[in-house]
């Protein structure tokens, strides 16, 4: 039976339907919950420990129960309310299309609209005549609407798989969501990676062509980083641990970075992200008998991260 999505908001059935979030809820307050969307009863999921890192509380579904067709937890409709946000007036082309009940994520879309940006970017910045400055700079704010709204869908539909628990719901939406990237189809395995699988994003390294999704739980908030040859800003992620070979403990460290803070002022230590990008890959020196191995993500669109109870 498929168990719909993690949630992290709920209505209690004892108090007028009244809706709390996870952060909300208090031991006495446990009891009598219900989806937010539907009337299935949920449950709560108490913290715990995975791969080293603290799993923050969230919902469920309630033994024997189910949500109702409709229902945004519900996985298929999670989907069909995603690929209808996805649709813009602004976008010169459909992310998602349409085919025969299923969708196909077109990768190449996203990474098309990133060099738009790009291009459309520097061309502003290199233009003098004024009046020709303000003709590019509409086309370079447009070309960055239309990047967000894709890194939008990239993220959403990485969140959806991320909230599943259940093995059958992955299944149901790698039925329903087929990525596509230069004509060829994209193993869901390929596109994102949760803590466990770090070790396989950077083997895989810069081999990669195309934009993933991973998993990314906020260990340490930004911090400004000024030094002769650098500048930026960074967000170090909950470390990953792989067993002794060797005596050496290889430890995969993913962080974030970019050139301004606006895109991490929010966040908090313990958010849990969905990230959206190309990774760099890089090894540290030994130290002692750790291995220190980095999964780097640079952001350039507030859209390549989001909570994952947002």
């Amino acid at each position: 039976m498929a168990k719909g999505l993690k949630m992290f908001f709920a209505r209690q059935s004892k108090n007028d339907n009244r809706l709390v979030s996870i952060s909300a809820i208090t031991k006495d307050s446990k009891d009598g919950l219900i989806c937010e969307y539907c009337d299935a009863n949920v449950t709560w999921v108490d913290s715990f420990v995975r791969l080293g890192r603290t799993i923050s509380p969230y919902l469920r579904l309630g033994p024997n129960q189910v949500h109702s067709v409709s229902c945004k937890n519900n996985i298929s409709t999670a989907v069909e309310v995603l690929v209808a946000k996805s649709t813009n007036v602004e976008d010169t082309k459909d992310i998602f299309l349409s085919e025969q009940g299923s969708f196909i994520f077109r990768m190449n879309v996203l990474l098309e609209a990133e060099s738009d940006f790009k291009r459309a970017k520097k061309a502003y910045e290199d233009e003098s005549d004024s009046e020709a400055r303000e003709r590019k700079s509409r086309e370079y704010k447009a070309s960055g609407r239309r990047l967000s709204n894709y890194f939008n869908s990239a993220a959403g539909i990485a969140k959806i798989w991320e909230r599943i628990e259940d093995s059958s719901d992955k299944k149901l939406l790698s039925e329903l969501v087929t990525i596509e990237f230069n004509g060829k189809k994209i193993n869901w395995n390929d596109f994102f990676y949760d803590e466990s699988r770090y070790p396989i994003l950077h083997r895989k390294g810069d081999e990669i062509e195309h934009h993933v999704a991973i998993a990314f739980t906020v260990k340490k908030t930004s911090k400004h980083i000024d030094t002769d040859s650098s500048n930026f800003y960074a967000v170090e992620g909950g470390k990953s641990n792989s067993p002794l070979i060797k005596n050496q403990k290889v430890r995969y460290v993913p962080s974030l970075n970019a050139h301004t803070d606006d895109y991490f002022n929010n966040l908090q230590e313990g958010d849990e992200l969905i990230i959206i990008g190309k990774p760099k890959c890089p090894i540290g020196e030994p130290w002692r008998h750790l291995i220190y191995k980095k999964l780097k993500f640079w952001v350039s669109n507030e859209k390549q991260l989001t909570k994952l109870s947002e």
